[in-house]
């Protein structure tokens, strides 16, 4: 069984770094901002994307959280790091390149993302695409 997110202390002192190295232009991830999709109001959230072929994906490792439930409702969103922010569209993706982009998101963050898949000790890209619908995938469309 897969293990459920769940904000402790330390994951929540562990977010305000990588917001911070964010903001300054340094680590992996981003600031994903979303319009709520009940309350109208600007949503951020910390984000990892993933690069394959010079097309960037956005990968929700923990299921259907409200970033995603908030790009389904509306497709655009902001993607912003250091001094450098873009008007995006995001697309939802399904078999088998969403198992290929879980592949790779997997594989570059296990460390982080692994209790949260359902996976074999050694998977394929069979088993990501089997697991899709459990972690959806958006395929980012620059500018807007």
């Amino acid at each position: 069984m897969t293990k459920r997110y769940r904000l402790t202390l330390r994951k929540t002192f562990e977010n305000r770094v990588v917001r911070l190295l964010a903001r300054y232009g340094r680590g992996p991830a981003w600031r994903l901002t979303t319009m709520g999709r009940r309350t109208g109001e600007r949503r951020d959230v910390m984000i990892t994307p993933v690069t394959i072929e010079n097309v960037d994906y956005l990968v929700a490792p923990y299921g259907d959280v409200s970033w995603v439930l908030n790009l389904r409702a509306t497709d655009r969103a902001t993607l912003a790091r250091g001094s450098t922010t873009s008007r995006v569209r995001a697309v939802e993706i399904h078999g088998e390149e969403a198992g290929r982009v879980l592949a790779r998101y997997y594989h570059e963050n296990r460390k982080y993302v692994a209790a949260y898949f359902d996976l074999a000790p050694e998977p394929t890209v069979t088993d990501f695409t089997s697991v899709a619908g459990s972690h959806p995938v958006f395929r980012v469309e620059h500018p807007l």
